[in-house]
């Protein structure tokens, strides 16, 4: 089985001048999930101040985020095995991701 790692960000990172930058801010709202897939199967929902998460998945998986998500092969976005990748969701505390390996 392969496992999507799901970490979860409330905002972005600001540089010592106060301006902010393109990557997120690791702190106490940071959450991080882990999701064992083969067959489709989706995270818990994504923290109400979840903003923007960044996956990555120990095998070639495809995702879909919704609120009750069901990823296929057809409806899914390719993510390939050990490459991150950074999305921004809505923080409404129902939103989760589902990845599926393809294969089964």
């Amino acid at each position: 089985m392969a496992t999507l790692n799901v970490t979860e960000f409330a905002k972005l990172s600001m540089d010592a001048q106060g301006r902010v930058c393109p990557v997120p801010n690791w702190d106490a709202d940071t959450v991080v999930q882990n999701v064992t897939y083969t067959t489709a199967a989706a995270s818990s929902a994504f923290a109400a101040t979840t903003r923007f998460i960044r996956v990555l998945a120990s095998a070639d998986a495809y995702i879909v985020v919704g609120s009750a998500p069901v990823a296929t092969a057809s409806n899914g976005t390719l993510l390939e095995a050990n490459v991150e990748s950074y999305f921004g969701v809505q923080g409404d505390g129902v939103q989760k991701i589902s990845a599926y390996d393809g294969t089964s």
